[in-house]
């Protein structure tokens, strides 16, 4: 038995409804701006957060080390209280909750 099936067993003895993901969050894909064009970063007021903030920051980011300009913004900012879900190559995704506007 999975350890996720014995918590389920263990925890909602009546069962769990399984559900997409797509069904309970609005899932969207970031983009990194090209750094090639300085109008997008110099004097950047939106926090831009990368792998090196998650990892050194835990699971709730107040902060990057890096931000952009609103010249780079092409959809909208992600709400406050994002989950934010970093993909890489190399290990496992890692998640983290971004307290501001990103």
């Amino acid at each position: 038995m999975s350890r996720l099936r014995g918590l389920i067993d263990e925890l909602c003895p009546d069962g769990v409804t399984y559900r997409a993901l797509s069904e309970l969050f609005d899932i969207r894909n970031g983009y990194t701006p090209s750094k090639k064009n300085p109008a997008f970063w110099d004097g950047g007021t939106h926090p831009w957060f990368v792998m090196e903030d998650i990892r050194r920051d835990g699971t709730v980011l107040n902060d990057s080390s890096a931000h952009i300009t609103d010249k780079a913004i092409k959809k909208g900012l992600f709400p406050a209280n994002s989950i934010i879900v970093a993909p890489e190559r190399t290990r496992a995704s890692q998640m983290s909750s971004a307290c501001s506007p990103l």
